[in-house]
């Protein structure tokens, strides 16, 4: 990365805290996105209504908040995560309304925009295809700063197609 020059181009980071200091101590200009410790908090003090009142120094956000977006195969996945290899009809119904309520809660365009107002660029992840995609460009994210993905080239040639998005 030094020797490439391109530390401004790079951001880094892990869902753990720990490692996300690590990272910071080995070259503090690359800058960091936020551990799940930094999204959870963020999260918990939104939907709770503190975050407009509270410097968003205290909550140790990094440059950079990276958010998974509710996809229907990552809504799939923690359904079947928590329905189990043998749901019941109880488990089962559970395990549907646990995702749809993840999935309510990470959609959360109002405060990807306070984000941005306040200086913290806000990352979508992971979205690898048409799919995901698609589901993006349907909600309002237009106030986020990017994508993660596997996929960059297949990305930028799907953005290409529909210049409206």
């Amino acid at each position: 990365i030094r020797s490439h020059k391109v530390e401004a181009a790079i951001v880094w980071g892990s869902p753990f805290e720990k490692q996300r200091q690590a990272l910071m101590s080995q070259n503090a200009s690359i800058k960091t996105f936020a551990s799940k410790q930094n999204v959870t908090t963020v999260f918990a003090l939104w939907y709770i209504g503190l975050l407009p009142f509270i410097p968003l120094r205290w909550t140790r956000i990094p440059d950079y908040f990276s958010v998974v977006f509710p996809t229907k195969p990552m809504q799939r996945h923690i359904h079947k995560l928590i329905a189990g290899p043998q749901p019941g009809r109880v488990r089962e119904a559970a395990a549907g309304v646990v995702s749809r309520s993840l999935a309510w809660l990470l959609r959360a365009p109002l405060l990807y925009a306070y984000l941005e107002a306040s200086g913290v660029r806000v990352l979508l992840w992971v979205l690898n295809d048409e799919e995901d995609w698609r589901a993006m460009a349907a909600e309002d994210v237009r106030v986020v700063t990017g994508v993660m993905t596997d996929r960059p080239g297949e990305f930028e040639a799907w953005l290409h197609r529909d210049r409206r998005r």
